[in-house]
């Protein structure tokens, strides 16, 4: 009897020990590819921002992280977050759940998901603190005077739950009153000179519950309140009109909403959209999407993911028709689209705040040869291009007069 216990016993302790370096490795190596996708692109420095005169946050496409704790798709490190701040996202995403009573920042793998199940979490408290620590501070970032959005995905639907994220936030604002925004929400903000944003916390939840929310006290720490979209537009849209929630000033979308047919990207840039701000949350992909779309449809807040590793065939991507005879052209779209070419798209502008009608790459040169030129690129029916580079003549045309037509 003792040695068949003696047996069971060496058999625990060496699970045991197999369990512990099985971890320990696992964290190592995540702490490793943090490190390694911070050291990825620090050849992009943006300065801060010249806002134009009498503009609003409205009138700016921002740079955006999602779900900007991942490092992989089942771990959050808040190295991934300051790679972010460091690389210039003015905005940065979260989804909040619930463990243990505690708000904390985790990722799910399922769309539109409400169960965490990234390997580990971190607190929103740590979160927040990291913020005000590195979102502000010329040590880590030019952009210290740039207004910084936080947007909350609280994916723990209870009235309990939300006033314990309020508890953080307003726990943060204690010795840092002069970065938060008390007054402003929703559309008396989005009227707002964005000069006057500056240096400033924006608090805004892209995707929540107004029934739990106005039973809670969340909405004392909220500046900007939204909404998601449907699966499909069709069912949000009538006549070029997407019908929300009296209190809403924020819309989310993903990217099955905008590729599922061709009026969609229309519906989104529609003037009776414009006194909304518009996020993409691409949780409905495993990749991140074509941000040339996005930007058509005046999405501000593009999200993309900066753990993702650019594509080597853009064929797998769900949204291609492989099919079209144009297949070779919407492929090179594709690479258009892709992380580096988001990123460079800030670093041509010089800033993390682009002013939709003072685009650079929408001004239609040579000079930006990775730019997608979305405001160009659909619209114009005579097509401007470099007579003497035949390929591109030929390219552009197919995406100037025939591709829109064809994308589903």
């Amino acid at each position: 009897m003792d040695f068949i216990f003696t047996i069971i016993l060496a058999f625990v302790v060496v699970i045991t020990i197999y369990t512990i370096i099985k971890v320990k490795n696992k964290l190592a190596m995540k702490d490793i590819d943090c490190k390694k996708s911070m050291l990825g692109n620090k050849d992009y420095r943006l300065a801060e921002a010249k806002f134009l005169e009498n503009s609003t946050l409205k009138d700016y496409f921002v740079m955006t992280a999602y779900n900007c704790c991942s490092v992989k798709e089942d771990w959050v490190d808040l190295c991934a977050l300051s790679h972010c701040i460091n690389a210039g996202c003015r905005c940065l995403d979260f989804e909040i759940f619930e463990h243990d009573g505690m708000a904390v920042v985790g990722t799910t793998s399922m769309k539109n998901g409400n169960r965490r199940d990234s390997y580990n979490y971190i607190k929103l408290s740590n979160i927040l603190s990291k913020i005000l620590e590195e979102g502000f501070s010329l040590k880590y970032t030019n952009l210290y005077k740039d207004p910084l959005i936080v947007n909350l995905r609280i994916k723990t639907i209870s009235e309990d739950f939300y006033n314990k994220v309020d508890d953080v936030i307003k726990k943060s604002k204690v010795n840092n009153s002069n970065r938060y925004l008390e007054e402003l929400k929703n559309q008396e903000l989005l009227d707002t000179d964005i000069k006057n944003l500056k240096k400033k916390i924006i608090y805004m939840t892209s995707d929540i519950n107004y029934d739990i929310l106005n039973g809670s006290s969340l909405g004392d720490s909220i500046n900007l309140t939204g909404e998601r979209a449907s699966s499909t537009l069709i069912s949000s849209c009538g006549s070029n009109n997407i019908s929300l929630n009296s209190s809403s000033s924020l819309f989310q979308v993903n990217n099955t909403n905008l590729m599922d047919r061709e009026e969609s990207i229309n519906d989104l840039k529609d003037a009776s959209m414009d006194n909304y701000l518009k996020i993409s949350i691409p949780d409905d992909i495993k990749i991140n999407p074509n941000y040339c779309y996005h930007k058509k449809a005046k999405i501000n807040f593009i999200g993309m993911s900066f753990r993702e590793k650019i594509p080597k065939d853009y064929s797998l991507n769900p949204w291609v028709n492989t099919k079209s005879d144009y297949k070779d052209d919407l492929l090179k779209l594709e690479k258009l689209g892709n992380l580096n070419n988001y990123i460079q798209w800030f670093n041509n502008n010089n800033s993390a705040f682009i002013n939709i009608d003072e685009d650079k790459h929408s001004k239609f040169t040579d000079d930006y040869t990775n730019s997608c030129d979305s405001n160009v690129m659909f619209e114009h029916s005579v097509t401007i291009v470099n007579k003497e580079d035949n390929t591109k003549t030929k390219i552009r045309k197919y995406w100037y007069n025939n591709i829109m037509g064809k994308l589903i």
